[in-house]
């Protein structure tokens, strides 16, 4: 449940730059330790990319980069998910 990791604000996601051309980086930060996994959907629902899969320690900054530039311009959701069922998706915007 939420409740046992805190609420979705105590989970810090972003990407920079955004709108972003070719690359951007994902950063997350989780209240609690556990596997988690880092996904990427295009604006229909196609999974694009997984980015990371695996234990998050608690309290660690993670930064992945995205390398956008075989894709189509456009928005693109990113999906964070841990081993709770906690989840948040973010937008971005691909840029060529």
């Amino acid at each position: 449940t939420i409740a046992a990791v805190g609420s979705l604000n105590d989970i810090q996601l972003v990407n920079y730059p955004n709108p972003f051309n070719k690359a951007t980086t994902i950063a997350f930060t989780l209240p609690q330790s556990g596997k988690t996994t880092l996904r990427v959907y295009n604006s229909v629902g196609f999974h694009v990319a997984t980015l990371y899969e695996g234990h998050a320690e608690a309290e660690q900054k993670y930064t992945v980069d995205f390398d956008g530039s075989s894709l189509a311009k456009g928005v693109y959701i990113y999906q964070l998910q841990t081993e709770n069922g906690t989840q948040l998706m973010k937008k971005m915007m691909l840029m060529k």
